[in-house]
């Protein structure tokens, strides 16, 4: 950019008042829409599943995806405002090839420029204010799809991953009732924290892989919404139907009855770290089994929790909880919360010297 003459567009989020202003802004929003699309999914996959069960299965996702589309809709809208852009070159897209599989793959693609060039196309497309010529030469370059975790293991930890998943649905339900993903424990430590409690000895939870399934256009057609709202939320219901991730929507319920056969039928208590994001198969395995009588238990995960003016992983995981471990912290208007020491500082004992 030296040799070329250019201006930076000022950053919307540098003030942090107005970065507090828009969190607040945008949670109100997202309830909004997590209401809507609990309501409509629930129509179209012909269930009536709760707002928390959708929160968990949906909601990672919803809440991030606002948060990335409205910074880049404050950056179309500002330079907008500017009249400094006189023209923008977008390629031919085919919107299909921009759908994510899941969160996890969603997560990889707000860090890509490939996807980011389509959202910024499509605002441009849908806002009225810089003119844009679509051009044929310019190549469309799509997003990577993420290989799933177990392709990167290795063969032999593979392998034994796979006995282990074996050996655990041979397991009796009665020694199941209490399961542990993503706990933050090394392998021994959670071995022997299951056999005190009486329950099967695992160190790992089932892997469910998704099939990429087809886009289906008519099924993305039911997931409609009322428009109301200032500009953004009217965007919000256009766009959300043509980026929902395909495993809340064409594989659902397959990706659902996978779920419910590998994971445990029984279990009473579910306790997880950060299984609550990226571990889809667990997100709807868990979801279903607290629509019944199943109760969850979430530990902290990570800094800045219960010290940070907001945090959307704090709120997102103390909602969808029953009791929320902390990292000794606490807060008297949350009745959930339960101060407890760290897990990952199991491995430090003996290694700190008062």
């Amino acid at each position: 950019w030296e040799s070329i003459e250019h201006e930076v567009l000022p950053y919307h989020w540098s003030n942090s008042n107005k970065l507090f202003q828009d969190f607040i802004y945008l949670d109100g929003i997202y309830e909004r829409h997590l209401c809507l699309l609990a309501d409509r999914l629930n129509a179209i996959h012909k269930t009536s599943f709760s707002i928390r069960y959708w929160r968990i299965l949906v909601g990672p996702w919803l809440k991030k995806f606002l948060v990335i589309f409205y910074d880049r809709y404050l950056s179309i809208t500002s330079a907008i405002k500017t009249r400094k852009v006189s023209n923008a070159w977008l390629p031919i897209w085919n919107s299909s090839d921009f759908i994510p599989i899941d969160y996890a793959n969603f997560q990889t693609w707000v860090t890509e420029d490939e996807y980011n060039h389509y959202l910024y196309g499509w605002l441009i497309k849908n806002l009225e204010g810089i003119s844009y010529e679509i051009k044929g030469n310019i190549p469309c370059v799509l997003p990577k799809n993420l290989r799933h975790s177990s392709q990167s293991l290795g063969l032999f930890k593979n392998v034994i991953r796979n006995l282990l998943e074996f050996y655990f649905r041979l397991v009796p339900e009665y020694w199941k009732k209490v399961v542990f993903a993503s706990s933050y424990l090394s392998s021994w430590e959670l071995i022997k924290l299951q056999v005190s409690l009486g329950q099967a000895p695992n160190p790992c939870t089932p892997r469910v892989i998704l099939k990429n399934e087809r886009i289906d256009k008519d099924l993305r057609e039911k997931l409609v919404f009322p428009e109301k709202g200032d500009q953004f939320e009217s965007l919000i219901t256009k766009i959300i139907p043509i980026q929902i991730p395909k495993i809340y929507l064409e594989g659902y319920e397959i990706f659902r009855q996978k779920s419910i056969k590998y994971f445990p039928k029984k279990t009473k208590i579910i306790y997880t770290t950060n299984a609550l994001y990226a571990n889809e198969g667990f997100k709807f395995w868990a979801a279903e089994r607290l629509e019944s009588s199943g109760k969850l238990i979430v530990g902290q995960h990570g800094g800045t929790y219960g010290s940070a003016l907001w945090s959307d992983n704090e709120s997102h995981e103390i909602k969808v909880s029953d009791k929320y471990f902390t990292w000794g912290w606490n807060d008297k208007n949350e009745p959930k919360l339960i101060p407890v020491p760290a897990a990952p500082l199991i491995k430090t004992k003996g290694e700190i010297i008062p």
